[in-house]
């Protein structure tokens, strides 16, 4: 049986911070993880999913952004996606119509669900980390693809 947090925080917990929505996933000490689940407001331009967030002095790995989380947010233009998240649900940037530039800060290429990406601007930009190895790369290039919403002839991949 892993040993948990002390604190009164439970699985379930949902807890809100300026940018939005998240839900406690697991409070197994030092795999305390949490999942994105809504922006804050729909009229942001910009987002940063964390690699972590404090709450109640416990600091969870941001491991995933929910299904429809930020989906028809009209005005984003720029998401960055920290570092730990593993998972993107179905529809996560669906209709953000103006999100051109995606960064991704992990090295690991997440799970992308079905339509993550569709209806985001046509010329978008999805962005890994320069030091990425080759198998990181075609793992990045297998999880982009027209079920995603990624549109080969007009979307870029590039390491920044």
């Amino acid at each position: 049986q892993p040993k948990t947090n002390t604190t009164t925080v439970k699985k379930g917990t949902k807890f809100t911070t300026p940018a939005g929505t998240y839900i406690v996933t697991s409070t197994t000490t030092k795999k305390e993880s949490i999942t994105f689940v809504r922006v804050r407001k729909t009229s942001i331009k910009s987002l940063t999913i964390p690699d972590t967030v404090k709450y109640k002095n416990v600091t969870y790995k941001v491991k995933a952004i929910q299904a429809k989380a930020v989906k028809g947010c009209t005005k984003l233009t720029k998401v960055t996606i920290g570092k730990n998240v593993t998972a993107i649900g179905s529809n996560a940037f669906y209709k953000c119509k103006k999100l051109k530039s995606i960064v991704f800060r992990g090295k690991n290429a997440p799970s992308i669900g079905k339509n993550a990406f569709k209806s985001i601007a046509s010329k978008a930009v999805f962005k890994v980390p320069r030091a990425v190895s080759t198998k990181q790369w075609n793992a990045y290039k297998k999880k982009l693809t027209s079920k995603t919403g990624f549109q080969k002839k007009k979307m870029k991949l590039k390491k920044s």
